[in-house]
């Protein structure tokens, strides 16, 4: 009974790995290399040098219907599990109508439709003693069938917090460096070199934490230029 029970879990497990590495389209961007509503997209990490993933053989803590995404340093190509789609949150906005996702623009991202046979959409809660990462007990980041505009909203934020206020509006480009914001907790997307063991073998945490500089006396600099606002972060987020 214990072998059988094994083969199960291996075919089990065999079945999941094969439905998440399944080619999938991807977009390429145009002349322009605006990034645009609908987009099809990997996303990378700087800190570790690879890219964020689902893995639906790790569920959230604490959170029904959920999974983690995890960040690899293998190059996954345009996967299942690896391709997201990239939604504006509000078809019209104080940017505009158009297609274009700009700088500030409260955006959706999503799991492609491939993956799984209901929508996921990348979410997070505030840190509490139930809801929390699962190796730095930080803020977590999952994957929920939960349609939630308040968890489920993200902010596209320009890298340097000198150029953050005047770049809102402005078209993201597809290869720009870029920070995802949540737009509730005001905390940044991450990940770092905590290791989660998956069916793909050794993975890493993604979250939402801000690894702020401190640079208070840049930012009286700035506030004194009236080069920001309250609601916009102005730190430098750390590697």
């Amino acid at each position: 009974m214990r072998k059988t029970n094994n083969n199960l879990d291996f075919h089990k497990t065999l079945s999941r790995v094969n439905q998440q590495q399944k080619k999938v389209p991807w977009t390429h961007a145009g002349k322009d290399q605006y990034l645009r509503d609908g987009y099809q997209v990997l996303i990378t990490n700087k800190k570790i040098q690879g890219y964020v993933v689902a893995d639906l053989s790790t569920k959230a803590l604490g959170i029904d219907e959920a999974y983690l995404p995890t960040s690899t340093t293998q190059h996954p190509g345009p996967v299942s599990r690896s391709i997201f789609v990239i939604k504006k949150a509000e078809r019209s906005d104080m940017f505009g109508s158009d297609e274009i996702i700009r700088y500030g623009q409260k955006v959706v991202i999503e799991v492609n439709p491939y993956l799984h046979r209901k929508t996921l959409f990348l979410s997070s809660i505030a840190l509490c003693p139930t809801v929390y990462s699962p190796v730095s007990g930080k803020q977590e980041a999952s994957l929920t069938t939960k349609e939630n505009a308040y968890n489920n909203t993200w902010v596209i934020d320009y890298v340097d917090p000198n150029f953050r206020f005047e770049k809102q509006g402005s078209p993201v480009e597809c290869n720009d460096p870029i920070l995802i914001r949540h737009v509730a907790t005001n905390h940044y997307l991450a990940s770092d070199l905590n290791k989660i063991k998956n069916d793909f073998g050794q993975e890493f945490e993604v979250f939402v934490h801000s690894f702020a500089s401190k640079n208070r006396s840049q930012n009286l600099a700035l506030e004194k230029d009236g080069k920001i606002t309250g609601d916009l972060p102005t730190k430098f987020q750390e590697d």
